[in-house]
């Protein structure tokens, strides 16, 4: 095989044994990635996405228990508070119907989709009882404005929030919280798998690098001895020549590459000369006789 072929397979190696590292290192760094972003956008998300629900689940319990405790008010002071909590409890009412359409909107496994419709069935009888019928009831006693008829608007919200606490409220809690401890399991399991993933590619780059290391080593030692030892031959053919003027001295080597290529026009060259000299020698003699 020509030396030109194997440095030229040497070097394809070398590359190609480069690339392959490269490839998993990036293979890696994007599956990294993938899991980060995954966290970051979908995750996180969904649990702040869940921590406001609560948030705003709370605001709603904590606006209707307010809402009760204005209603037994004197009607003029009560009437300009309900107001006032009534504007309040209508944005939290909108901040939890824009979570819950974030979340709708998000993918889900099938546990928690599972977990999730529960929580969906829960919060619409929650909603019509707290969202929706305490707000009527809110707009009905300040439409009236009547003594009377806020102390039976007090009581029915009374029993409407009672109620709807002991059935809902808990429950509701406990099925976001859930879903916040499944969140927060799965990013965990994310970043283990991750963290695996990337001591496995690690490894894999180490052990392909040190593969690779070893073969160009090998390739390379091979190269050098395939190259040196014919100049070695040919260097001590020369020196041969020059200390016993010996033209018949040769180079045994019979490589088909580009050092046997050199030795065969050495050794072609060394024949000729060999015949020039013959021929001068005979030439010499053949004056030597002639002038006798």
């Amino acid at each position: 095989m020509k030396i030109k072929v194997r440095i030229h397979l040497l070097s394809t190696f070398a590359w190609l044994g480069l690339i392959i590292v490269a490839a998993i290192g990036i293979n890696n760094s994007l599956s990294d990635e993938a899991v980060f972003e995954d966290i970051e956008e979908i995750r996180l998300v969904k649990v702040e996405t869940l921590m406001t629900i609560q948030a705003q689940i709370n605001n709603e319990g904590r606006r209707t228990y307010e809402a009760i405790a204005l209603s037994a008010l004197p009607v003029n002071e009560a009437v300009s508070n309900l107001r006032q909590t009534l504007a309040a409890k209508k944005i939290a009412d909108s901040a939890l119907e824009k979570a819950f359409d974030t979340y709708d909107r998000m993918p889900r496994a099938q546990e928690a989709e599972a977990i999730y419709s529960r929580l969906k069935t829960i919060y619409a009888g929650w909603k019509a009882n707290i969202v929706v019928g305490i707000t009527q009831k809110i707009e009905a006693a300040i439409a009236n404005g009547s003594a009377a008829f806020m102390a039976e608007t007090n009581k029915a919200m009374l029993d409407v929030t009672i109620a709807t606490r002991s059935d809902s409220s808990s429950e509701l809690g406990t099925l976001i919280q859930q879903l916040v401890d499944m969140n927060h399991r799965l990013v965990v399991e994310s970043i283990a798998d991750a963290e695996a993933s990337s001591r496995s590619a690690m490894t894999t780059q180490i052990v392909i690098a040190a593969v690779l290391i070893l073969a160009v080593v090998f390739l390379g030692v091979t190269i050098l001895k395939a190259v040196v030892a014919p100049i070695e031959k040919v260097r001590d053919a020369v020196q041969q020549i020059e200390s016993t003027n010996n033209l018949k001295q040769r180079v045994d080597y019979t490589a088909t590459d580009e050092i046997g290529e050199m030795v065969v026009s050495f050794n072609s060259m060394m024949e000729k000369l060999q015949a020039s000299f013959k021929t001068i020698l005979a030439s010499v003699h053949q004056v030597k006789a002639s002038s006798l």
